[in-house]
């Protein structure tokens, strides 16, 4: 509205790129179809064709679910079920009854902070963890998240846009000088904020100028070396294309590490709207 451009670091609502994709505003984290998307096709090839879904009853929960719907549904995949438990859910004993009733081959989670963190425990205690794997966005394998779960999110598989054991000199560095000066792992939100001050120092330096057209020019397209990877700024949708890593949560003894198990190059959301 003032002409003032945005790097937005974290926000990942759809309409962002879409109905209200703006010139003056550039997406270096994720959308919400990307989020939900990108591990689809490997979770229906290599985990199970018969899938149900739960997320959070809010708008990235829609979101998330329903760009892993679509993309699971385009690999050959099912979804055999689907609920949305509200946020501040603390008994998810309801949700876990219809999964096993529905005799689903996987199960899918977008979920976050501490409803994610009481969902893994007791899909552990209620005794799915042995009998259905366990899938999600990259918020079950997020240290914020696998920390306090402890043990219970031992196996679960995670498409992540980043992850600390990426394999990249980038990489490398960036966990290197971040546990030098934090004393922990990185994780995907760190990541971001890293990355938005690359984006609007390369922006700076190649417009040769601060002001808001200078920028849009350069915005439009603008690559990066990210610890997560290449990154390009897709000028159709101002989102990053980006690999996403599918992972594997392992408990080492003492905490979940996650092992990336395959990479998905150059994910990108769609122009518009899939019908």
């Amino acid at each position: 509205r003032d002409g003032v451009i945005l790097i937005n670091s974290n926000a990942a609502a759809n309409e962002l790129s879409w109905e209200q994709k703006s010139d003056y505003a550039y997406r270096v984290s994720f959308s919400n179809y990307q989020n939900g998307s990108a591990g689809a096709r490997y979770i229906a090839e290599n985990v199970g064709r018969r899938a149900f879904t739960i997320g959070m009853d809010y708008v990235a929960g829609y979101e998330a679910i329903e760009g892993f719907t679509l993309a699971y549904e385009e690999a050959g995949g099912e979804v055999v079920g689907e609920v949305f438990s509200a946020p501040g859910t603390t008994d998810f004993a309801t949700y876990l009854n219809d999964m096993r009733r529905a005799e689903p081959e996987v199960v899918f989670a977008f979920l976050s902070g501490t409803d994610a963190i009481r969902f893994i425990q007791q899909y552990d205690s209620f005794g799915l963890k042995g009998q259905i794997p366990l899938t999600s966005t990259f918020e079950l394998g997020d240290p914020l998240v696998t920390g306090p779960a402890g043990q219970s999110a031992e196996g679960i598989i995670s498409g992540s846009h980043y992850l600390p054991g990426i394999d990249n000199e980038t990489n490398r560095r960036f966990v290197e000088e971040f546990q030098s000066k934090y004393g922990e792992l990185p994780d995907g939100f760190n990541c971001q904020g890293y990355d938005s001050g690359q984006v609007i120092a390369r922006a700076v330096e190649e417009a040769g100028s601060t002001e808001p057209e200078a920028l849009i020019e350069v915005l439009r397209g603008i690559s990066i070396e990210s610890p997560r990877g290449p990154i390009t700024i897709d000028p159709e949708t101002n989102n990053p294309i980006q690999n996403y890593y599918i992972g594997r949560n392992v408990w080492d003894g003492e905490r979940i590490e996650v092992e990336v198990i395959e990479t998905i190059e150059e994910v990108a959301m769609p122009a518009s709207p899939p019908s």
